[in-house]
């Protein structure tokens, strides 16, 4: 997807903007975007331990992750965008800041997974196994008059 989407990144940008952007804003559009899908991998996983969490009754980790990505990524744009290199400065700056946030996102959620391991229990079982072993596998045939 990351190889399709830097492919694919030109014609789907001039799609979205009627092709009508002048070459300086398309230019640091279409280098936005790149940088960007190297972050896809890292927003997936994201979205995958914000998950983990939010199913094991957890609301507090994600916000405190999402509140120091966001930290990350404020201190990489004022570092990035206005940076002399152009690599890094402008779009493709505000791009690599928002990839490094969520490459720290990752770190500290992957923390917390490996800190984690075997101290999550299992959830208890709806129905107990002793309910459903007095239930008669089938019912009661009645004899046939």
């Amino acid at each position: 997807s990351l190889v399709l989407l830097s492919l694919l990144s030109g014609p789907l940008l001039r799609l979205l903007t009627g092709g009508t952007l002048p070459p300086p804003v398309s230019s640091a559009a279409l280098q936005y975007v790149r940088i960007r899908a190297l972050g896809l991998p890292f927003a997936t996983f994201l979205a995958t331990a914000q998950a983990a969490c939010l199913g094991m009754k957890d609301i507090r980790t994600p916000l405190y992750v999402l509140l120091l990505a966001a930290a990350v990524n404020g201190l990489c744009d004022l570092v990035l965008v206005p940076c002399r290199f152009d690599m890094f400065n402008g779009a493709a700056g505000a791009a690599w800041a928002t990839v490094f946030s969520q490459v720290a996102a990752c770190c500290i959620f992957w923390r917390w997974i490996v800190e984690r391991k075997g101290k999550v229990k299992a959830p208890k079982p709806v129905i107990s196994a002793a309910a459903v072993s007095d239930v008669p596998p089938n019912p009661p045939s009645t004899p046939a008059s």
